[in-house]
């Protein structure tokens, strides 16, 4: 979904923050399988409405084995909102990757690497509830990892283990930027015209992660 509608790369980790956000305060329970696909799209949804310079009108977010109306991705959007208590901004490791990759690079950055590190971004989604993890420990180990892939767990624990620090004052920040006014983001989607964005823009290229965003 997220490569076809050429959505930035941040937009899809944004929209996995938003669902992991919604099922700590909704456990999945009985969902239905049709439910959380739904969720999902309504999620990437509000993250494109965030994120993206144009809004994507909902008759494009389609998913092979459903076919979602307008309606219906309005209403999960709403329960998205109101279950978020609509504070729809987040840290992400993107906010932290350029402050790693100079502290762990310097002037000598291997070709590439912000590529890498965008990649094991949206790998971990695959693995882990964002919600258990700290933004900026997820950037720091994987800028570690782009740069040496032969590293051990325990060499990176090690050398990350400083930024545990940092907890009070990251958690400010998020306090801050989650205190998001409910006008920013309109619960319905407008038609627009999408306008691929390119790395040099904003972020690097990654692979189609695996919660359908």
């Amino acid at each position: 979904t997220r490569a076809s509608l050429d959505f930035r790369f941040l937009t899809a980790y944004l929209s996995v923050t938003y669902f992991d956000r919604f099922f700590s305060k909704k456990p999945l329970g009985d969902w239905m399988i049709w439910a959380i696909r739904l969720l999902s799209l309504a999620c990437l949804s509000l993250a494109a409405k965030m994120e993206q310079s144009t809004v994507t009108p909902l008759s494009a977010y389609k998913l092979q084995e459903y076919d979602f109306d307008n309606q219906q991705i309005q209403r999960a959007e709403l329960l998205v909102l109101s279950t978020l208590e609509w504070k729809m901004g987040s840290i992400t490791p993107f906010s932290y990757m350029s402050y790693f990759i100079n502290k762990f690079c310097g002037e000598s950055k291997p070709e590439g690497l912000c590529s890498r590190v965008a990649e094991l971004f949206m790998a971990v989604t695959k693995e882990i509830n964002l919600m258990d993890h700290r933004p900026s420990i997820i950037a720091a180990a994987a800028v570690l990892v782009a740069i040496d892939a032969q590293l051990t767990k325990e060499a990176v624990e090690l050398r990350i283990s400083p930024i545990a620090l940092w907890g009070s004052q990251e958690n400010d920040i998020e306090k801050r930027i989650v205190k998001t006014p409910a006008s920013v983001v309109p619960p319905h989607s407008a038609a627009g015209t999408r306008r691929r964005l390119n790395f040099n823009e904003q972020h690097c290229p990654i692979k189609r992660i695996h919660r359908d965003v």
